[in-house]
Parts: C-alpha cells; sequence; structure tokens
C-alpha cells in the first residue's frame, strides 16, 4: 500500500484523481443515503471503491461504481450469467489502463482501438521515459477506468434500480475535449435493462463509439452458437469494412475471434445458446448499428492478459456497440444519445 500511495504522489493531482478510492467513510454515507433494506446495499470492492448490491424479486446484481462494470447477475432460480475469472474483474488500480475481462464493462468514448486519439511520437516517448505524467490512450476507452457518482438508487415495485454518472474532467480532456455528462442506468427487474446517455452540455457537436462488453458464462464456447444474424452482413477481425458480398445464414457457430455483424437499423436482438446451461440469452439493443460475437484464442503463453487458457472455453461476448464508420455517434449541442440494452434468460 505504501508503494502504490509514493506512486501516486509521483504520477501528479491527474492520476490521483483517476485512482481516487471511496474508502469506508463513503461507503457509509452512500449507504444511509441510498440503501434499502433487502434491495439496496454498499460493500466496497479490493480498492476501497463502492459496489451496489441490488436485489428483487426477480434476482440479484452487483454493479461497480469504477467504470459502471456489473460483476454479477443471478436470475431468480437460475445461474449466474456473466463470466468472472478466478483472479476477479475490478481494476488493478497500479494499473488503470489493463484491460480485465470478466462481468459486463462499459465501452465509450471509443470502441477497441476504433476512433481512439493517437499519441504523438514525442508524447510517447515523454510518458515511456517518464518525463511526462499523462495517460496513455487505452483500449475501449477511459470510462471503464473513471470512478463514477451514484446518482440515485431506487425501488419501484419489483424493480430496483442504479443511477451513476460522470462529468468532463482535467483528465477526461487528456483524451477528448467533449463537454458531457454520460448517465448509466441498471435497472433490475425480469430483465437487466441498461440506459447509457450520452448528453452534449457544450457548444460543439462531437462524435463518438460506444459498446456494452457482457461476458457470458457458458458451459463450453465450443459447444454454442447464436442466432438473430440470419441475412446480415458481416466482417471478421481481419476484415473491418462491410460488404455485398459478406452475408450470413442461419445460426452462428461460436467460434475463436470476432465477427462483426450490421444490424442495419439501430434496433437488434440476438441469442446465445448454450445447451449446456440449458439456456439462451437474449440481446437486445437500440441506438447502434452493429454487434460483435468474440470468443478467446488459447494463447500459447497459456494466459490472455488475467484470463488463463483453462477459463477461455468458460465465456463467450456478444457486444451491441457503435464500431465501424458507418455506426459513428454524433451528438450535437444540447441534445442527447441514448443506448440501451436489455438482457433475459430464457430456457433452451
Amino acid at each position: 500500500m505504501a508503494t502504490f500511495i509514493t506512486r501516486l504522489a509521483l504520477a501528479g493531482t491527474a492520476a490521483m484523481c483517476f485512482a481516487a478510492t471511496a474508502g469506508e467513510a463513503e461507503i457509509k454515507d452512500l449507504t444511509a443515503k441510498w440503501a434499502k433494506p433487502g434491495r439496496i446495499a454498499f460493500r466496497a470492492d479490493k480498492n476501497g471503491d463502492p459496489v451496489v448490491q441490488l436485489a428483487g424479486k426477480y434476482g440479484t446484481a452487483e454493479i461497480m461504481t469504477r467504470g459502471g462494470k456489473t460483476l454479477s447477475w443471478k436470475p431468480t432460480g437460475g445461474e449466474e450469467v456473466f463470466f468472472v475469472p478466478k483472479e476477479g474483474a475490478d481494476l488493478d488500480l497500479d494499473d488503470l489502463y489493463g484491460w480485465l475481462h470478466g462481468g459486463c464493462p462499459i465501452v465509450w468514448p471509443w470502441f477497441g482501438g476504433a476512433g481512439m486519439p493517437q499519441e504523438s511520437w514525442w508524447g510517447r516517448t515523454c510518458r515511456e521515459w517518464g518525463w511526462s505524467d499523462r495517460h496513455a490512450p487505452n483500449i475501449h476507452g477511459f470510462a471503464r477506468s473513471t470512478l463514477f457518482t451514484v446518482e440515485a438508487a431506487k425501488v419501484d415495485g419489483d424493480k430496483t434500480s442504479l443511477v451513476l454518472s460522470m462529468t468532463d474532467s482535467e483528465q477526461s480532456r487528456e483524451f477528448v475535449p467533449y463537454v458531457f455528462k454520460l448517465t448509466l442506468t441498471v435497472t433490475l427487474g425480469e430483465t437487466l435493462a441498461y440506459s447509457l446517455v450520452t448528453e452534449n452540455r457544450g457548444t460543439e457537436e462531437f462524435s463518438l463509439r460506444e459498446g456494452y462488453h457482457p461476458y457470458f458464462l457458458v458451459s463450453n464456447c465450443f459447444h454454442t452458437w447464436a442466432q438473430g444474424f440470419d441475412g446480415f452482413h458481416y466482417s471478421t477481425n481481419r476484415r473491418l469494412e462491410h460488404d455485398d458480398n459478406h452475408v450470413w445464414q442461419g445460426d452462428l457457430p461460436i467460434s475463436p475471434g470476432c465477427d462483426i455483424f450490421d444490424m442495419k437499423e439501430p434496433k437488434s436482438v440476438t441469442w446465445l445458446c448454450d445447451p449446456g446451461m440449458k439456456r439462451k440469452i437474449r440481446v437486445a439493443s437500440t441506438g447502434d448499428r452493429d454487434v460483435l460475437t468474440c470468443c478467446f484464442w488459447f494463447d500459447p503463453s497459456g494466459r490472455q492478459e488475467n484470463l488463463p487458457n483453462a477459463e477461455v472455453k468458460r465465456t463467450v461476448c456478444i457486444e451491441p456497440a457503435s464500431y465501424n464508420r458507418a455506426a459513428v455517434v454524433t451528438v450535437k449541442p444540447g441534445e442527447s444519445h441514448v443506448f440501451t440494452m436489455d438482457l433475459a434468460v430464457e430456457k433452451l
């Protein structure tokens, strides 16, 4: 811990803002303000950041305030929906920009490396040699490593919901000049419903990419398949442009790699079918045009970042996102863009 604190002090004010933890006092304050017995509770993760626990008639869920990542969703009478590695899925504050597989992270304001700000040679050199405390642009955007504010937590009949928000800051302007408010609402009911709202509070329009990146728990990824892509144009992770010569037909067998589907309209419904767990997970989304399906390769080193090969086969990602150029979102001054995802578990 002492090493970590020393490192933050040397890294400067910007790094300290990104890495600030909540601590016991904030957990107590959040509990006093928002907790509802049997429905809403708070705990600290390994870094001291708040994790919000939702419960109700239809199940339980846990959401991190760091990045708005969902750690768990267990429908009543059912099994866990999200995969989490044995090593956990919460960020290591010694490496805020490392990618930890598992749960359901939020991707914003770029997806993968698409739309990611490019560092100059001099800027990268200064950072790598320790002459600058500027952060490197990281895959999938900075929202996933930012500590969100709890704006509301409420109970409405059988539904339990959490509202998290973040706004532009000195740290966000290291990457993008947007004046914005980003609001994430997660509602636990018969389904697990997400709403991600980007509000332009500035005087100029801006463009972004975004996505939900759920890691679904499966019995064996190589025995699963996806439905809902029949007749849609697609590309693979080796071909990033859609064209009329690539149209998928029928069910999609899940295999290592990434397939990117142009869903044509800003609405889609797909299913991940898993005979081993005797269920299929319905993924419905509005507001963006692409859906990506991903399954990991076995890495010769035995690991993929924090994911050992032994765990690779236990997860499949189906990701609603704005990814290709045609799907980039533009938000005009004074306007908002809403991106939703609704998850449900059905019997197979």
